[in-house]
């Protein structure tokens, strides 16, 4: 993972892994387009939800993905 300085260029194809107080998630974030105070996260496996910026302690790209072959 690479760390992120700003929620202002998330980019909706990448990968993050999000911190909060209470979670630690992987998923595609951007800005939500009505509210700049909120993100929008998605991933297919979960319904979309949005999260409040300032909820999140910490933002990492994800650089490198190991699966099974």
């Amino acid at each position: 993972v690479k760390i992120i300085d700003t929620l202002q260029v998330l980019d909706s194809k990448k990968i993050y892994m999000i911190v909060t107080r209470d979670e630690r998630m992987i998923k595609h974030c951007c800005n939500h387009p009505d509210n700049p105070e909120l993100l929008l996260c998605t991933s297919p496996n979960y319904p979309d939800f949005t999260l409040r910026k300032e909820d999140v302690f910490s933002v990492y790209e994800v650089t490198l993905k190991i699966c099974e072959v």
